[in-house]
C-alpha cells in the first residue's frame, strides 16, 4: 500500500489539519498551487530546494504581489513549473503570456 494518501473534503466547513509532505518537489509542487489558490490560508513548510519547485514558488509570489491583469510569466527552464503554471494562470482573471528555454540553453 502506498504510504500517500488522497483527502477530499466536502462541504463548506473550515478545517485546521495539517498534512505532512516528504519535501518532494512532485508534491511541493501541488501544495504550492494549492496555497496558492486558497489565498494563503494553506502554508506549505519542508518544501523542496529543487529549481522547478523554487521557481514556482517565486513566480506565484509574485503574480499575488502584483495581482497584474497582464503580465508576461518567464520560467527559464523549469518545465514543471510551466505544465503547472498552464492550468493555473488559465483560470486567474487578465492576460498572461507564459514563456520559457530548453534545458541547459541558458
Amino acid at each position: 500500500m502506498s504510504k500517500h494518501a488522497l483527502v477530499c473534503f466536502t462541504g463548506g466547513k473550515q478545517i485546521n489539519t495539517e498534512i505532512v509532505l516528504t519535501g518532494s518537489k512532485s508534491e511541493c509542487n501541488r501544495a504550492l498551487i494549492i496555497s496558492s489558490l486558497s489565498k494563503g490560508l494553506v502554508k506549505v513548510d519542508n518544501m523542496s530546494n529543487a529549481a522547478d519547485t523554487v521557481t514556482l514558488r517565486d513566480i506565484l509570489s509574485s503574480i499575488s504581489a502584483n495581482n497584474p491583469h497582464q503580465q508576461t510569466v518567464d520560467v527559464g527552464p523549469a518545465g514543471t513549473a510551466m505544465r503547472f503554471l498552464t492550468a493555473y494562470l488559465s483560470i486567474l482573471p487578465g492576460s498572461f503570456l507564459l514563456t520559457g528555454t530548453e534545458a541547459g540553453t541558458f
